[in-house]
């Protein structure tokens, strides 16, 4: 199961805990059907945000997406 993850242009918001905990659930159920499921997520990590927010931190934006999915990897279960 692929889905889209964070734009890490900032910290995790609310919004991100939304996304993780539908996919989450979704999981579990096709896992307790008796599916195998492979979750995986990704980062979006070029994206004129993400480009605007390095800019205002003085941080190369090929610099701050690592910056910010670091911190949201740790903050999360992943």
């Amino acid at each position: 199961m692929y889905v889209c993850g964070p734009t890490v242009y900032s910290k995790a918001h609310v919004g991100h805990a939304m996304s993780a905990l539908v996919f989450d659930i979704i999981k579990r159920y096709l896992e307790y059907r008796g599916y195998h499921v492979d979750h995986i997520m990704n980062f979006t990590d070029v994206d004129d945000k993400i480009i605007q927010r390095a800019n205002q931190q003085q941080v190369d934006p090929s610099t701050w997406p690592r910056v910010i999915s670091q911190n949201f990897a740790r903050t999360s279960r992943i």
